[in-house]
């Protein structure tokens, strides 16, 4: 029974571990504006990604097919996987929590926000993956969707598919005024893929 308790203890940690890649290999750097300016309070900022070669469906704005995720809340980066459930909208928050994330920036007129994700730290299986799905959340401090990429909080099919084998500049335009409140109105952005 002592060894059932250490191994909890260790996935635990790595549940809570920050992202392994560092700033090492491909990279996905990451741009998302908005219509007003980034807040620290009253609501987050999400960058979602859906990993699967199998899913034709990507990142919905309830969280339904997330796979990993960056999110800004309260002036912080934070990176988050999505363990495989049945139950989502939101509920990862409370089943894992996310580690803090070093790799984001804010820009210095708040009109947008920066991350740079190793594509190792996106893998769910032995290999990397080479397709990724990406989306731009954001929601009210009760989880609830305020934007999304497409035509407001609803549109199930705004997200934007990246080939990792090919695709190296994304330009991300999204319908400005679609949200009540123009600092949690998404207007687009840019998905890079580097090697630093």
């Amino acid at each position: 029974m002592r060894w059932f308790g250490m191994l909890v203890v260790a996935a635990l940690i790595a549940a809570a571990t920050p992202p392994a890649g560092g700033q090492s290999g491909q990279q996905l750097v990451i741009t998302m504006t908005v219509a007003g300016t980034i807040q620290d309070r009253g609501g987050t900022y999400y960058i979602a990604f859906t990993v699967s070669d199998s899913l034709l469906a990507g990142p919905q704005p309830d969280s339904t097919y997330w796979t990993h995720y960056v999110a800004y809340r309260e002036g912080r980066f934070f990176f988050g996987v999505v363990p495989p459930t049945t139950v989502q909208p939101f509920g990862f928050v409370a089943i894992r929590p996310p580690a803090p994330f070093l790799f984001g920036t804010v820009f210095p007129d708040r009109r947008g926000l920066r991350v740079s994700v190793p594509v190792a730290d996106l893998r769910i299986g032995p290999a990397l993956p080479t397709r990724v799905m990406v989306n731009f959340v954001t929601v009210d401090e009760s989880n609830r969707p305020i934007d999304a990429l497409g035509p407001g909080a609803s549109d199930r099919l705004g997200f934007v598919t990246i080939d990792l084998r090919r695709d190296q500049f994304l330009p991300v335009r999204d319908p400005v005024g679609d949200a009540r409140d123009p600092n949690f109105d998404v207007t687009g952005g840019e998905i890079q893929i580097t090697t630093p």
